[in-house]
């Protein structure tokens, strides 16, 4: 932030919770007020460190296929009507 901006806001009695918003040069600003400073910027991913190291996968057994067909099943054996 500019240094001209921050001290324009001294002057402005700001209320925690309270979002503001003006126009600028054609732009729509907001300024939202927080209680207390926010430890990371909400669009930043949060830097994890591993505390695990997982083994590359091994390979556990090999499937072959072949080429062939493979015959229908057999029709169903369906009851008559009338009994």
């Amino acid at each position: 932030m500019s240094v001209a901006l921050h001290d324009a806001l001294l002057n402005v009695d700001l209320q925690i919770g309270q979002t503001y918003g003006v126009e600028v040069n054609g732009r729509w600003i907001e300024l939202r007020v927080l209680a207390d400073r926010p430890s990371a910027p909400r669009n930043a991913a949060p830097m994890l460190a591993p505390w695990v190291e997982f083994p590359p996968p091994t390979p556990q057994f090999r499937l072959r296929a072949k080429a062939g067909s493979l015959d229908l099943p057999d029709p169903p054996d369906l009851p008559a009507h009338d009994e």
